[in-house]
């Protein structure tokens, strides 16, 4: 929106044409591409089409913005309508998000059911997750994740209440369609390890083997707990739980189902 703001303003008004306008919202569009383009080529980071749409929605405020003392009032209220628009579709992943933070709170200890759409963003993975209605353990959804044949190829929980005191342990389960077995390692760290070296000693790991079908896994929170070599676990400040595979000679696929804490 700046960069439009002080590229565009510098343009007299008599310049300020339609195809002016069309070739600034290209330029603006050709320019998230390529940052994004960039991103997907450091390590860490990634691409995103919504980082793409809201550079266009800050190009496109920021031409209103230039062309606003130029037009007709008739024109101004097609204007207001156009920056509506943009700001309405703005902002509506933001609300879907702060709904499922209220959610969230108010089903903890429940981590993630996902009964709803909207928990999918609660979680990080590489490959393409997504609700299904079979396999389920309970309720009417899993999740599908899809495991590559990368050195680790798993998914992280990175939104959910973070205070685990007084929990007995987490539970979740695990529906593994293949009929042979598959090993998966489990993680938990807290803010401590993540504001430290992150070393491997320094957080909770824990690696299980798959059977076919369901699998119900339960970990105590006294073994989380006293998992970091030197220290305790901060149970007040969880920062990540997380689960992946290593190494796996093809691609595979398991479902998650009813992950939550456990009560004392």
């Amino acid at each position: 929106m700046l960069f439009l703001r002080v590229f565009a303003g510098r343009i007299s008004l008599a310049r300020l044409s339609w195809s002016f306008v069309w070739k600034m919202v290209v330029v603006v569009l050709g320019c998230g591409v390529l940052i994004e383009a960039l991103q997907a080529g450091f390590g860490g980071r990634t691409s995103s089409l919504g980082d793409v749409w809201r550079d266009m929605a800050g190009g496109i405020i920021g031409l209103v913005w230039v062309g606003w003392a130029s037009v007709t009032k008739l024109q101004r209220g097609v204007l207001v309508l156009v920056v509506f628009f943009v700001v309405v579709v703005s902002i509506i992943p933001l609300g879907v998000v702060l709904v499922d933070e209220v959610r969230a709170r108010r089903d903890f200890p429940i981590l993630s059911s996902f009964e709803t759409a909207s928990e999918l963003s609660r979680w990080h993975a590489k490959t393409e997750i997504s609700q299904v209605k079979d396999p389920v353990r309970q309720g009417r959804f899993a999740l599908r994740l899809p495991l590559t044949t990368d050195t680790y190829s798993g998914i992280g929980l990175k939104y959910f209440p973070r205070n685990w005191n007084g929990m007995k342990g987490l539970s979740l389960s695990i529906y593994n369609p293949e009929q042979s077995v598959l090993q998966i390692t489990f993680r938990v760290h807290d803010r401590l390890h993540v504001e430290g070296k992150q070393i491997y000693a320094d957080r909770f790991n824990r690696s299980l083997t798959m059977q076919p079908g369901w699998n119900v896994i339960f970990i105590l929170m006294d073994d989380i707990k006293n998992a970091p070599a030197n220290r305790e676990m901060d149970l007040a400040n969880i920062y990540g739980f997380g689960l992946f595979s290593s190494d796996l000679k093809e691609e595979k696929v398991i479902y998650i189902d009813d992950v939550r804490l456990v009560d004392g």
